[in-house]
């Protein structure tokens, strides 16, 4: 998907990407300004997922939010095992 279209489509969800840094590469980039928590990357990869299905692309939604929720189950050293 067209890296401006992900971006203009976040905003409207409540995130905000920034633009790619060189001028030559398509990309947006996740950024942040202080602490982030595991809820802000799961919101952050749920939007992500919705806009870019949204855009047409081949996106099975809850996939990347599922992956983050078994990553943190298996390593972090609060979770109960």
């Amino acid at each position: 998907a067209d890296p401006k279209k992900v971006m203009e489509a976040s905003i409207t969800e409540g995130i905000e990407f920034a633009p790619g840094v060189h001028p030559a590469f398509k990309y947006f980039r996740i950024g942040h300004m202080g602490w982030v928590t595991i809820n802000d990357a799961l919101i952050t990869i749920g939007v992500l997922e919705r806009v870019l299905k949204s855009l047409g692309e081949e996106i099975r939604l809850g996939e990347g939010l599922r992956a983050i929720q078994e990553y943190v189950e298996n390593h972090d050293s609060h979770s109960p095992k």
